[in-house]
């Protein structure tokens, strides 16, 4: 089965993880260029940083040693998870989703 998911942020990755898992065949599109959303380059702005320590913000299976990190360790980390299970190559970046349509049939 096919499965699609927009945007590379936090939520994006871990759902795409999650597909994975079960068995789909999973393309993730995302109109920035790095995986993160608001945490890439090109979503976030100069001095961002993350305001949780680092037990707040971390995914249960994989342990993040940053403590309130700023926005390049905290896309970082985000792209580590996101290759780690196989996310970083089903990622389209600069791909923009304009609109969504149902499929007609069994999809």
């Amino acid at each position: 089965m096919r499965a699609c998911v927009v945007g590379a942020g936090p939520g994006g990755i871990v759902s795409a993880k999650v597909l994975l898992e079960n068995g789909f065949d999973v393309t993730v599109f995302d109109k920035y260029q790095q995986v993160g959303g608001t945490w890439s380059a090109g979503g976030c702005y100069d001095g961002l940083a993350n305001q949780a320590s680092r037990r707040l913000f971390e995914f249960a299976d994989l342990p993040n040693r940053l403590h309130f990190a700023g926005a390049v360790d905290t896309q970082r980390y985000l792209e580590n998870y996101a290759a780690a299970f196989g996310v970083l190559d089903r990622v389209r970046p600069g791909t923009e989703v304009v609109s969504i349509r149902p499929v007609e049939g069994a999809g």
